[in-house]
């Protein structure tokens, strides 16, 4: 089992323009095939007697829709950008053009489509890192669609260099304890962000997407973590924190996302649960925590200890080794908490591995 599962892929549409045929998705308003060339990493639009768009329908409530293009026009009438329309009456465009009367080009390498419902945000940016508000509007299209566009008989190329539309801005990551400290790294190892979880959801955004690097989520009292494997994450991602090691509850698997009801609690009740290496690996210094849910729906560490004849309880319990199919067995003791008059017991596991 992988420490980040994912639930739900936030990639709505993404095309760099490698491939020499038109993609299944993509539609264009004009029959002559003259009017634009694929391939090599780009869809480029030539100009013609009449406009030409390239577009796919879209029916999603929110999305952000990001376009690169290089693109310079240098006549009047020769406009090109992004476009999301229902017909030419109703429709939101993003225009690169040529100002006559101060003879100046305005042109965005970077141009992108934020949705919020009926609610549209245009932006620019020359790195896709820093963004600049174009304006904003809202609209109720009956029929949406998405994609590009280019006006003028005559003037520059319109070259897209890539067309990528996703969920949202940010990523969600589902299961965590409140108090988790996380960080997530690029693939070359570089910090981009350290917080402390405020939720059992939580969002992370990142400056642009597809991002691919990974988390380190920190155990409860901050001396361990765990680490995910390399992802591409796309905006709109939805993943679940779990342990690598299996955890079985009445010879069941439960996750850390899992809230595991006692019911009524009288005073203290003395449970155990088991941790399962199911994996090809050997771990070392396994960290087992258990959290206790609070009566305003945080955590505090519940008492652990190993299986033996005489149980040590202790806020942490430390597996040195556990091999290829081994398994240790946990008790846990929840104890009533004096303002909740009906506890939920225990909120969530949380195992921590760490590769010695």
């Amino acid at each position: 089992m992988g420490i980040l599962n994912a639930v739900e892929s936030g990639l709505i549409y993404y095309n760099d323009f490698d491939a020499i045929n038109l993609d299944q998705r993509l539609m264009v308003s004009v029959t002559d095939s003259n009017r634009y060339t694929i391939g090599n990493g780009w869809f480029t639009l030539y100009h013609g007697t009449e406009l030409i768009k390239v577009f796919l329908k879209i029916d999603k409530p929110n999305y952000v829709a990001v376009m690169k293009n290089d693109y310079e026009p240098v006549s009047v009438g020769d406009e090109g950008g992004l476009i999301v329309f229902q017909d030419n009456e109703y429709k939101i465009e993003l225009l690169e053009y040529y100002n006559h009367d101060e003879g100046t080009t305005t042109t965005y390498p970077y141009l992108k489509i934020e949705k919020n419902g009926y609610n549209y945000y245009a932006y620019w940016s020359n790195d896709e890192k820093t963004w600049h508000l174009l304006g904003s509007t809202s609209l109720i299209f009956a029929g949406e669609n998405l994609g590009f566009v280019l006006y003028g008989e005559n003037g520059q190329d319109l070259k897209i260099d890539f067309l990528k539309i996703y969920k949202s801005n940010f990523v969600k990551l589902l299961g965590l304890l409140k108090g988790t400290k996380i960080e997530l790294y690029d693939s070359s190892n570089n910090l981009q962000l350290s917080t402390i979880v405020d939720d059992s959801e939580f969002y992370v955004r990142v400056p642009f997407y597809p991002f691919k690097g990974y988390f380190r989520f920190y155990s409860l009292d901050g001396k361990t973590y765990e680490q995910s494997e390399t992802l591409e994450f796309w905006g709109g991602d939805v993943y679940v924190k779990e342990s690598v090691l299996d955890i079985y509850y009445n010879n069941e698997v439960v996750y850390s996302s899992t809230e595991i009801e006692l019911g009524t609690l009288q005073n203290v009740i003395e449970t155990n649960f088991e941790v399962v290496n199911n994996t090809n690996q050997i771990f070392t210094n396994v960290v087992v925590q258990v959290a206790q849910v609070n009566d305003n729906g945080g955590y505090k560490l519940a008492l652990v200890a190993l299986d033996s004849e005489t149980l040590s309880y202790q806020d942490v319990v430390i597996i040195p080794q556990i091999s290829p199919s081994e398994s240790y067995k946990i008790w846990v003791k929840v104890s009533k908490q004096e303002v909740v008059k009906i506890p939920e017991g225990i909120g969530a596991f949380q195992v921590i591995v760490s590769h010695g």
